[in-house]
């Protein structure tokens, strides 16, 4: 008697445990990918600023669309992206979107990604923008996900400027309901 109760405690714990770390696991795939994107972020402000010789007239990709564009793809299980022309990661323009980033995520996700000009929609970031720093000059990566499907989203967040030629973004990620 005392060991069976003994085993169900221990399967209790054990079944509590991996469910946390499959949480954590989950949540670095965002982390992950937010930065990925802020990486892809500065190597096209770059290659933006020398396409044109220095003077930039815009010196962020304009905005992306989010993948997947419906959330109810992502609550509770992973969404597949599509490698076609014109949908997912391969949309956009030299100027615009994901193809002026240069970024795509080829494997199943567990969040919805964005990239935007302005920042973040959501109050995430650790980044603070200079009074001086216009709203085409800030930027944000941002992931947006529910694990469990049980209508609770969790929010990653990196936001960042241009000035002065140099992309600038927060050191930390920020978030709202990482473990859900």
């Amino acid at each position: 008697m005392l060991a069976g109760g003994l085993v169900a405690v221990l399967a209790a714990l054990a079944t509590q445990g991996v469910s946390k770390y499959m949480v954590l696991a989950t949540s670095a795939e965002a982390k992950h990918t937010v930065g990925a994107i802020a990486r892809a972020v500065v190597v096209s402000a770059d290659r933006l600023q020398a396409n044109t010789g220095g003077a930039v007239a815009q010196p962020l990709c304009a905005d992306a669309v989010t993948v997947p564009n419906a959330f109810y793809r992502v609550q509770g299980h992973k969404y597949q992206p599509d490698p076609r022309p014109g949908v997912d990661y391969n949309t956009g323009s030299p100027t615009v979107g994901w193809r002026c980033l240069g970024f795509e995520i080829t494997q199943p996700q567990s969040y919805q990604y964005r990239y935007r000009l302005g920042g973040s929609p959501m109050p995430v970031s650790k980044s603070h923008w200079p009074a001086d720093v216009p709203p085409d000059r800030r930027w944000a990566a941002y992931a947006r996900g529910d694990l469990d499907a049980d209508g609770v989203h969790a929010w990653f967040a990196l936001d960042g400027y241009v000035k002065d030629g140099q992309v600038v973004f927060a050191t930390a990620i920020g978030t709202i309901d990482p473990d859900e």
